[in-house]
């Protein structure tokens, strides 16, 4: 790294008062806090870019982007601020183990969005370093984290491994907020894994911390979770109530990705419902500017994906269609290969109901061999049985 040279004292007096104002308003980020930052974020991200470039304040720097990640995780801004976090780590020597463990955790959560295997190779650095250190409460940090890269990854041996070992850690510590976060994740996991009674007991016991803490985004999404679990197990009135609460408590929060989340939960359970045009609503409703702007691929895959099928259930063929290509187009480049699978069969459907076999069946043949790979994931399975289906459909229609 090239250090700027010939700096006046000066710059750097004035430049350490800067970094001390900005660590100063970064370190509590509650609702008003973060719309204002949001507002300043092109003058603080200079800042902190010059911090950087210096030994004598790279390390406040730092501390100051450690602070920043509630504000660069929900408003999407990691692209841009990936670099300087990359930065830091790199500056990072033996005696500053500490400041690059927490660096490389929240790089790796960054990298969660589009690149979920480095996003595990930087988590296992910090592993290690929690290891070296004989920290445990960093070594819980390190294994939940893992815990969610690799359910995300559809990995879920390791999710287990790492899961059960984050648990009882964090049992051992007595810290409410992350044993919250860590049942939540393995909530998750027993969920992919078509595990419903063990799912709905982990996101309780994880809404009943983070109700203890009063932690309303926290709540709001365990409720969300929480209302999945109850979609798969039919309970479709008790889901609703669960949403609209987490709806009503975000409602005048910057929370933006959240919102959309929520109103794709709506979708999804008017879909089951069979209620075609309540559930269009709400898919359009959650379909804001700011899903667009932001660099939420996989969200923006979903949504589009829920708008073609639901669009499809009303015979709306062209339009569906129209949908489920741009899905289709999004989801190849993420990492998630159940979704891809999910989309290109979704599109294979409509293609055959237009009497379009040839190229639903090399859909429907992709999606069915991307889903043979999961044979853990109950979702995956449950979706291979479908296009299985559709694929000898295929051959009833005309070439």
């Amino acid at each position: 790294m090239t250090e700027t040279t010939n700096v006046s004292p000066q710059f750097i007096r004035s430049l350490m008062a800067a970094l001390l104002y900005w660590q100063q308003r970064t370190s509590r980020l509650d609702d008003p806090t973060l719309s204002w930052l949001d507002e300043e974020r092109h003058n603080l991200y200079r800042i902190v870019k010059y911090g950087m470039e210096l030994s004598q304040t790279w390390q406040k720097t730092a501390v100051i982007l450690l602070q920043l990640f509630e504000l660069i995780d929900r408003r999407g801004y990691w692209v841009e601020w990936i670099p300087l976090l990359q930065q830091a780590i790199e500056r990072c020597d033996q005696q500053t183990l500490a400041l690059k463990f927490q660096l490389l955790i929240h790089l790796g959560k960054f990298l969660r969005a589009d690149k979920l295997e480095t996003a595990v190779d930087t988590h296992l650095q910090a592993k290690a370093i929690a290891d070296y250190l004989a920290d445990e409460q960093a070594l819980a940090e390190a294994n939940l984290n893992l815990c969610t890269d690799y359910v995300q990854l559809r990995n879920y041996e390791q999710a287990k491994e790492h899961g059960q070992a984050a648990l009882t850690q964090f049992q051992q510590s007595g810290s409410e907020s992350r044993l919250a976060s860590t049942l939540h994740t393995l909530g998750i996991l027993a969920l992919s894994n078509g595990d419903l009674p063990l799912a709905k007991e982990r996101f309780t016991r994880a809404l009943t911390y983070w109700q203890n803490e009063n932690n309303i985004l926290y709540y709001a999404r365990g409720l969300c979770t929480l209302a999945n679990t109850l979609i798969n197990q039919e309970a479709y009135d008790e889901a609703e109530q669960h949403y609209l609460k987490a709806q009503q408590l975000l409602e005048e929060t910057i929370y933006e990705l959240d919102k959309v989340v929520i109103y794709m939960n709506l979708g999804i359970l008017y879909y089951k419902r069979q209620e075609w045009g309540k559930a269009e609503a709400a898919f359009r409703a959650g379909n804001t500017p700011y899903l667009h702007k932001s660099p939420h691929i996989y969200y923006q895959t979903n949504m589009a994906n829920n708008l073609g099928n639901v669009l499809a259930k009303q015979e709306r063929w062209a339009q569906a269609e129209s949908y489920l290509r741009q899905a289709h187009q999004l989801a190849r480049t993420t990492s998630d290969d159940v979704q891809l699978a999910n989309v290109a069969g979704s599109l294979g459907e409509v293609l055959i109901a237009q009497n379009k076999p040839a190229e639903a069946k090399i859909l429907l043949t992709d999606a069915i061999n991307l889903l043979q790979k999961y044979p853990g994931d109950a979702w995956g399975q449950k979706l291979q049985k479908q296009f299985l289906a559709l694929l000898e459909k295929t051959k009833e229609l005309r070439k």
